[in-house]
């Protein structure tokens, strides 16, 4: 075997096994349709196994949205808020992710790795939170 053809299949080599063992895996272990709209987030499932989740948002107008996931116990409704209303996030409470400026008819994508637990879904521009922006994800 030659040179080239020796070094070629040692990189070759070396970046197949660049993706062993990391731990993360690109794999979708689920997939919830979100909708959105004032002032409702529905999905379409609230159960999902654990694993890279997509978020697949369809923003039905008329305002613009943002999705915000949070890992807690807490209902959706008694998340920590303001004085205001809105979440208060913070270092004690903050978002795992979050996909902002969602458009109307935004077909935009949010995948987020989920491990086994309780997590919140929620719209926190100004007054959206309050107005029942917000859903309950299990993960198992």
């Amino acid at each position: 075997m030659g040179r080239i053809t020796l070094l070629l299949v040692v990189i070759a080599g070396m970046g197949s096994l660049a993706g062993c063992g990391s731990g993360a895996s690109d794999e979708i272990s689920g997939v919830i349709n979100v909708g959105l709209s004032d002032f409702v987030i529905d999905l379409s499932e609230d159960t999902v196994s654990r694993g890279l989740v997509e978020f697949k948002m369809d923003n039905k107008g008329p305002s613009v949205h943002t999705f915000v996931v949070f890992e807690t116990d807490l209902a959706p409704d008694d998340l920590p808020t303001g004085p205001d209303g809105d979440v208060a996030e913070s270092d004690a409470f903050a978002p795992i992710d979050e996909l902002e400026d969602i458009k109307v008819g935004s077909g935009d994508k949010l995948n987020v790795e989920l491990k086994a637990g309780n997590y919140v879904v929620i719209c926190n521009l100004p007054g959206h939170y309050r107005q029942g922006m917000a859903a309950g994800v299990t993960v198992s």
